[in-house]
């Protein structure tokens, strides 16, 4: 296949208590074309909070088929402390019609060792075979020196 392709890009400073970005490419996708675009919205509040908002799509054609697939996230973090946090992040995809929500809290030692406590969703409506999965993971982790 011999494709061209173009992006455009664009992003305001990250350094901001909101910024925004976006980036697209336009081209050739085996012997088809694609226009994919991705934009987010960050917004922050000091060093405590901070979340996203993002969307992202696919619109492919190759030949008669068609598939235009949209993605979108939510992002939300949230710093108690620089070593106790939650943070949470949400998923759809319109494709698939999947939810899917991961949500951990992390109480950190040194080298990023401590405790972390993951809950897990994954969720579609399909009439045939509807998913409804929730987990908890919890796992601790500790350095310490032998040879001492």
């Amino acid at each position: 296949y011999n494709n061209s392709e173009a992006q455009i890009v664009f992003w305001t400073n990250k350094n901001k208590d909101i910024s925004f970005s976006t980036r697209s490419y336009i081209g050739g996708y085996f012997g088809g074309s694609k226009i994919l675009n991705s934009a987010s919205v960050d917004i922050r509040s000091g060093d405590k909070f901070s979340s996203s908002l993002s969307i992202n799509t696919n619109n492919i054609k190759i030949g008669d088929d068609k598939l235009n697939a949209i993605i979108s996230g939510l992002n939300l973090t949230y710093s108690f402390t620089p070593r106790m946090f939650i943070q949470s992040f949400a998923q759809y995809n319109n494709l698939s019609n999947l939810l899917s929500i991961n949500t951990r809290f992390g109480l950190l030692n040194d080298a990023n060792t401590g405790l972390f406590i993951v809950f897990n969703i994954l969720r579609d409506r399909d009439i045939f075979d509807e998913l409804n999965s929730q987990q908890v993971t919890i796992k601790y982790t500790h350095s310490f020196d032998l040879i001492k």
